[in-house]
C-alpha cells in the first residue's frame, strides 16, 4: 500500500495532466480518499496474498484490466465531450435507479478512485515487480476496450446518429 501512496502523491508532480488532475482531486477530498484507500487496499491484499511472484503478477494484471473497464464511462464522456440530453441519456442507461445528479456524482468520483488504482497498479507491475508484458498489453487493452465500449455506447443511446464503424454494424 505503501507503495502505492506514494505514487499517488507523486503524480502530483507528473508531467503527466490528467495524472495531476487526478492525484489532486483525489487527494484534496478526505472522503474521496478514504474511499480510495479502501477499495485500493482491497485490490492490493488479493495480490500481496497470491503467494507467488508469477501469480501476484497475473492477479494484478486481472485487477488492472477491471479498473480499465471501470473507468471507461467517464471516459468516454469526456475525450467525446458529451453534454446535454445525451448525456443525460446515456446516464439514464447506465443507472436506471439514480436520479442523473446521482449518476454523474457518482460515475465521477469512482472514475477518480478507479484512475488512482489503475495509476498504483500499472506502476507497481512496471516499476516494482518489473514485468516487462505489463504495459504493452495494458496499454492496447485500453485501447480495444476504449473502442468496444465507444460502439457499444452508440449502438445503446436512442438519439446517437447510426455509426458506420465495422463494431457497429450488425
Amino acid at each position: 500500500m505503501r507503495e502505492s501512496t506514494d505514487r499517488i502523491e507523486s503524480a502530483l508532480q507528473s508531467e503527466n495532466a490528467e495524472e495531476q488532475w487526478v492525484a489532486t482531486r483525489v487527494l484534496e477530498n478526505p472522503t474521496a480518499w478514504q474511499q480510495w484507500e479502501t477499495e485500493h487496499s482491497s485490490l492490493m491484499r488479493l495480490v500481496a496474498v497470491g503467494g507467488f511472484p508469477r501469480t501476484q503478477i497475473a492477479i494484478l494484471k486481472k485487477a488492472a484490466l477491471r479498473l480499465v473497464e471501470r473507468k471507461a464511462l467517464f471516459e468516454y464522456l469526456r475525450s467525446r465531450e458529451i453534454r446535454g440530453q445525451t448525456r443525460r441519456q446515456i446516464f439514464s442507461y447506465f443507472h436506471p435507479t439514480r436520479s442523473y445528479t446521482q449518476a454523474v456524482v457518482g460515475e465521477h468520483g469512482a472514475y477518480l478512485r478507479k484512475a488512482c488504482s489503475f495509476l498504483c497498479t500499472s506502476h507497481l507491475g512496471i516499476e516494482v515487480a518489473r514485468d516487462v508484458g505489463f504495459l504493452d498489453p495494458m496499454q492496447r487493452y485500453e485501447s480495444l476496450y476504449r473502442n468496444i465500449f465507444s460502439c457499444s455506447a452508440i449502438r445503446t443511446s436512442p438519439i446517437n446518429p447510426p455509426c458506420n464503424r465495422p463494431c457497429c454494424r450488425t
